[in-house]
């Protein structure tokens, strides 16, 4: 801070000169005049926005003062007329308009912009008519330079001439608390509702809330889930579903992976995974389907009601309930249903090579009766004769090769499934629905500690040795 003054009195100015502080230490019978104070606020070059009541009250009080404000400058408004140009979608942009039908469709996806590392993402258009301020020293103040800083998140840097925000790394344009980042990952700090709508990302999502009722999530990438799902649509095209407490759908919520699905429970849902499901609790009422295994895991690790199907097999302490709730439990099989489609193909142009032999056959009939009666044909019906003679041969050939593969399929589809078992560590209740391939069976009672499996194609339910917890059998 400058000085100037005499040894007791003494001027100050700040250093942007916005104001001048005088301090007196004289005593009441030394205490300067006006005049003298004004002389050294001249000399201090202070010409402008001088408070003269507070020095004429200075002067007629006479005491000792410290860096009392005396004079102050106008500082420059900050131009309302200063704009952000947008080079990719922001808040602003976003906003739900109504429908044909009149209706304003709160839950519409938010856009994700993608960009490339040194794209420009905005950039500030100074005001044309800027107002500048004066300081104490009546020299004129420009307004203060527009800024970007505020917008300014992770990933994302000012260009050197401070009039542009760039990329500093491909990803998607993501807002934060009013800030701008670019990345592959989004996340979303607290539920999935109203205020965010529907959200699809082409990377990974990670939601810190919940998901709540009616509001659907997709992304190309991981889904983790910090909170729960309610009666929501959750689905990743090529990752896995992450979610740390569970699902209450309401019969409504339905997961889908391409991967595998983590979940803390599930109740009243439709759960798809190309691989794995597993839950670290219970499985009520709900439709699950995986292409490799279904695990239970925790307390209580039970399913019941519902339906759950898998490939590679299921593992629970508990399935179904004393009291006979509908629960069906299967193994199914790509190979297995393969193996059935083509079986199932082959039977059909079984018959339709069996319906062409049988009018091949009565054709044949008709020109050999045609014969008889007439004593010879004309050499057009010879040669219809020797034609359907010759087809009659090939669907003959035709045919033992279709029911020579229909067996091939169907032994195919009896051989498969045997390694994969059904684990049930505790309780299998009375009336559980079994399906393993292309059998099907009740369980009659109720057991303990049991292993299903598929053998000489029908359905085995076997005590399992003590500490056994294996996949085959």
């Amino acid at each position: 801070m400058g000085q100037v003054g005499m040894s007791r009195v003494k001027i100050y100015l700040g250093p942007d000169k916005m104001e001048a502080r005088l301090s007196v230490l004289d005593s009441e019978e030394h205490f300067p005049s006006l005049e003298e104070i004004v002389r050294l606020l001249n000399e201090a070059g202070v010409t402008f926005g001088i408070d003269s009541n507070a020095l004429e009250t200075i002067v007629s009080q006479r005491q000792p003062i410290e860096n009392r404000v005396i004079a102050r400058g106008i500082p420059a408004p900050v131009s309302s007329e200063t704009k952000i140009i947008w080079y990719v979608p922001h808040p602003g942009s976003r906003v739900a308009e109504p429908e044909d039908n009149q209706r304003i469709d709160y839950k519409m996806q938010e856009e994700f912009y993608f960009v490339l590392k040194g794209a420009e993402l905005a950039s500030l258009l100074p005001p044309e008519n800027a107002v500048w301020g004066k300081n104490v020293k009546g020299e004129p103040v420009p307004p203060p330079p527009p800024s970007l800083k505020t917008l300014v998140g992770e990933n994302i840097e000012i260009a050197p001439d401070g009039l542009s925000i760039l990329a500093t790394k491909d990803g998607y344009v993501l807002w934060r608390s009013g800030q701008m980042s670019v990345n592959d990952i989004y996340t979303v700090d607290g539920d999935v509702d109203f205020h965010t709508g529907n959200i699809r990302f082409n990377g990974s999502i990670q939601i810190n809330g919940d998901v709540k009722s009616g509001f659907r999530v997709e992304a190309t990438g991981d889904i983790h889930i910090k909170g729960s799902v309610d009666a929501a649509t959750i689905y990743s095209s090529e990752g896995d579903i992450v979610i740390a407490h569970g699902v209450l759908g309401k019969q409504r919520a339905k997961l889908l992976a391409e991967r595998s699905i983590f979940c803390g429970f599930i109740q009243d849902a439709t759960v798809v995974a190309r691989k794995d499901v597993t839950v670290q609790g219970y499985v009520i009422n709900s439709q699950i389907s995986a292409g490799g295994r279904v695990h239970l895991t925790g307390n209580p690790a039970l399913i019941r009601g519902g339906e759950v199907f898998a490939e590679e097999g299921i593992e629970a302490d508990e399935i179904g309930a004393e009291r006979v709730i509908a629960t069906r439990i299967g193994l199914t099989n790509s190979e297995l249903r393969q193996a059935g489609q083509e079986h199932d193909a082959l039977k059909e142009q079984l018959e339709l090579s069996r319906q062409e032999a049988y009018l091949v056959e009565k054709k044949i009939d008709f020109l050999l009766l045609l014969q008889k009666r007439l004593g010879t044909l004309t050499p057009a019906k010879q040669t219809e004769l020797e034609s359907v003679r010759a087809k009659k041969i090939e669907l003959a050939e035709q045919t033992t090769n279709l029911e020579n593969e229909m067996a091939t399929q169907l032994a195919k589809a009896q051989t498969v499934g045997p390694r994969k078992v059904i684990r049930v560590h505790q309780n299998l209740y009375r009336g559980v629905s079994i399906t393993i391939g292309n059998q099907a069976a009740d369980a009659a009672s109720n057991l303990k500690n049991v292993n299903i499996y598929m053998k000489n194609n029908a359905i085995h339910i076997e005590p399992a040795q003590n500490g056994e917890d294996q996949d085959e059998v």
